[in-house]
């Protein structure tokens, strides 16, 4: 590393070289955790964003607006229960539980042939002591609730028998289901339509002959419902036939250049409020992606773009191409293996079990196969001028080993050579006798117990094997390698 320069009084400028690590101890944990917690921070954006949009799509109604939908439902349920001929007045008003679906209609709630479970799962709940009847205050509390279902905390009361809580049950399930039928009903302007709809059949317009379906809607809009003499399916077709007929004379009203712009049906309403609301959302997006656009930018966690590489188009390979490429590539692969061949050193067969091996001493690792046991004894022969040489006997040797290799040693003859070979068995077959008799296996000799052996030849008649040797003399000795 180069020493540190001093540009200006604060600053300095470190110099890194190759092999300095460019992180500090620590670092990597430290830009870790502040990575968690960036993600952590934009999925609570994330999260806050969605739980604000979907307050922003929920249908809020204020305290004053309530209370004027609570008064226009009481006086329509009022009107409905008229129509249906209910006995009574005030809050002992009634109907049959089998006109349940008529009120419901006449409200602008749809109730149609596969509603007719939901209708008789409403009766049950209204008529709980089984009267047949289905009372005004009992609709319009219940019709009330489900308005104020979107304020109220979802509670459950406790110590409640199993009736009630069958009761419980049944009315939050027909809560939930009568929600959207009641968000689709404050949406929809039922006044100005029925006004629509008179000055539509009054309008001068009008052709004097009435077909036969605009004869019925007439018939079928002054008859009230309580007189028809039809079974169920006729009463809930009725209505359907009535909105065909109406549509039908809007269109031809239109045509003619009745005002269209002051009657509204009920799809037309619905449909321009999906249109607001899905432009509201694509807005609600486009600021939500601005938003995260611009965290991005500060926290410097955005993915750069990156403009793919143009790829130049495939051009027509010239002629031989392909038999070109391989000929080199056959040309490069025999000029490989000449190569390894003249660089190849011929190694035997246990080259690599060494070369894996560790360096060690030879003596270190001859050991193991080296061990013997101790010798039995040794035999001290003494050569003539000055010469003398030592003779180990173990266990299962062999003597005439032991004097030829002595013999090659000292360049002895092939006779001495005999001679001693017979010298070291009676010296041998001596040690193994006292070993008998003493009861142990190996003998100590001490130095008064030295045995002179006497002298093979006479001096004056020595051998000769290119020298003199005067004399060999055994000695065992009491001490062992």
């Amino acid at each position: 590393m180069s020493p540190i320069k001093h540009e200006q009084f604060g600053a300095f400028d470190v110099a890194l070289t190759v092999g300095v690590p460019t992180v500090l101890p620590g670092l990597d944990d430290t830009l870790y955790r502040d990575a968690e917690a960036r993600r952590e921070r934009q999925w609570r954006r994330e999260e806050e964003a969605w739980a604000r949009s979907e307050e922003q799509r929920r249908l809020r109604i204020g305290r004053t607006s309530r209370s004027y939908c609570l008064s226009r439902l009481e006086r329509e349920l009022s009107e409905a229960f008229q129509q249906c001929g209910s006995p009574g007045d005030g809050s002992q008003r009634r109907i049959p539980k089998e006109r349940l679906a008529v009120v419901l209609e006449k409200l602008g709630f749809l109730c149609g042939a596969a509603e007719e479970s939901f209708c008789a799962k409403l009766a049950l709940l209204l008529d709980k002591d089984y009267t047949g009847y289905v009372f005004f205050d009992s609709l319009f509390s219940f019709l009330s609730r489900v308005l104020d279902r979107e304020d109220q905390p979802d509670w459950r009361p406790e110590h409640m028998s199993l009736e009630e809580e069958c009761y419980f049950d049944l009315e939050r399930q027909l809560s939930k289901a009568f929600c959207k039928f009641q968000a689709h009903r404050l949406s929809r302007p039922k006044v100005e339509r029925q006004r629509a709809e008179t000055s539509c059949r009054d309008s001068p317009h009008s052709p004097r002959s009435a077909s036969p379906a605009r004869t019925d809607w007439r018939h079928s809009a002054q008859t009230p419902r309580s007189s028809s003499s039809g079974g169920p399916h006729s009463s809930h077709s009725t209505p359907r036939r009535v909105a065909r007929s109406a549509r039908r004379v809007l269109s031809e009203t239109s045509c003619r250049g009745g005002s269209r712009g002051e009657v509204l049906s009920r799809n037309e309403v619905l449909f321009h409020q999906a249109a607001l609301v899905a432009r509201h959302n694509a807005e609600l997006e486009e600021e939500g992606k601005i938003v995260k656009m611009q965290e991005e930018m500060r926290e410097c966690t955005f993915t750069p773009k990156i403009t793919s590489t143009r790829r130049c188009l495939p051009t027509n390979q010239p002629r031989n191409f392909d038999t070109a490429v391989a000929r080199m590539r056959s040309a490069h692969r025999r000029r490989q293996e000449r190569r390894e061949e003249f660089e190849r050193i011929p190694c035997g067969e246990n080259y690599d079990r060494l070369r894996r091996l560790k360096t060690a001493p030879f003596s270190c690792y001859y050991d193991k196969g080296s061990a013997r046991a101790p010798a039995l004894l040794f035999v001290d022969v003494n050569v003539g001028h000055g010469k003398s040489g030592r003779i180990g006997v173990h266990e299962g040797d062999d003597f005439r080993e032991l004097a030829v290799n002595f013999g090659k040693a000292f360049q002895l003859d092939r006779n001495v050579v005999f001679k001693l070979e017979e010298m070291l068995q009676e010296v041998y077959s001596e040690h193994r006798r006292r070993s008998v008799v003493a009861g142990q296996g190996d003998v100590c000799y001490s130095e008064e117990e030295l045995i002179e052996a006497e002298h093979l030849t006479e001096p004056d008649e020595a051998l000769s094997v290119g020298r003199q040797f005067h004399a060999f003399a055994l000695r065992p000795q009491a001490q062992t390698e």
